[in-house]
């Protein structure tokens, strides 16, 4: 494996589970978060917390699928983070990206 490729990784989790969502020291490195999970309300606001609290000294990317499905509209207009609408490159379902900044609470 390159040394570039050494860096990959893909850590699968189911997130919004409670105790689940106190290790968040799993990901405190990452560089990017691909999200996608249940489209309920409680998801969205579980993992968008979860994400805020995470401490890292780098801005990490968000990729967020689904961006179009009602639960998620209203909760992508309100993340106060830099966020673009990638749908036209994306899946038909909407697809965004945001940044969360460096160390931000």
């Amino acid at each position: 494996m390159s040394k570039m490729l050494s860096r990959f990784f893909k850590h699968v989790r189911h997130w919004v589970i409670p105790q689940r969502l106190r290790r968040c020291s799993e990901i405190a490195n990452v560089d990017t978060i691909f999200i996608d999970g249940q489209h309920d309300c409680r998801f969205e606001s579980a993992i968008w917390s979860k994400i805020k609290s995470i401490m890292n000294a780098n801005e990490i990317l968000l990729i967020f699928d689904d961006i179009r499905v009602s639960s998620r509209v209203d909760f992508r207009s309100g993340l106060d983070v830099p966020k673009l609408d990638t749908t036209f490159i994306g899946y038909q379902s909407g697809t965004g990206l945001a940044i969360r900044e460096a160390n931000r609470i």
